[in-house]
């Protein structure tokens, strides 16, 4: 422990400083980045609009990375059913589905054949969450 003499209001006071207290004083005890504001919404780059997308094939949803981002949040919409659940993806890292400032998932749809389904995307750090990013697809045989 070191001891040190500061002013307090013209008064002489007389303060112990371990390397813990100095640590919580200088710089908090965050171990993860701190952002004053939530990122950006991420921008759907593939499937575009009103693509049809066949059923039962893989289909790979890709969007940009957006800075500032802890995780990702994933859904694709069943327009018949209104379910978001069966293909909801949380927490997805930016270092496990991006790269070069693109982002990428890849799966399989089973769906009803319809027009006016949708996948989005949106972007979450410790400051919130981005708004989501919505396109439109379609399923056929």
């Amino acid at each position: 422990m070191k001891s040190i003499k500061i002013a307090c209001n013209g008064i002489a006071c007389s303060c112990l400083l371990t390397l813990a207290a100095a640590t919580l004083l200088l710089g908090g005890c965050a171990s993860r980045p701190y952002y004053d504001a939530p990122p950006f919404m991420p921008e759907p780059l593939e499937p575009v609009v009103d693509t049809v997308l066949v059923n039962g094939a893989p289909v790979r949803f890709v969007w940009r990375e957006t800075p500032n981002t802890e995780f990702y949040e994933f859904h694709i919409f069943d327009r018949i059913n209104s379910d978001i659940t069966r293909y909801a993806q949380a927490q997805l890292k930016p270092s496990s589905v991006c790269s070069g400032g693109i982002c990428s998932l890849t799966t399989t749809l089973s769906m009803p054949i319809d027009a006016g389904h949708a996948w989005r995307v949106r972007a979450t750090n410790n400051a919130g969450f981005s708004s989501w990013s919505r396109s439109i697809f379609a399923v056929a045989n």
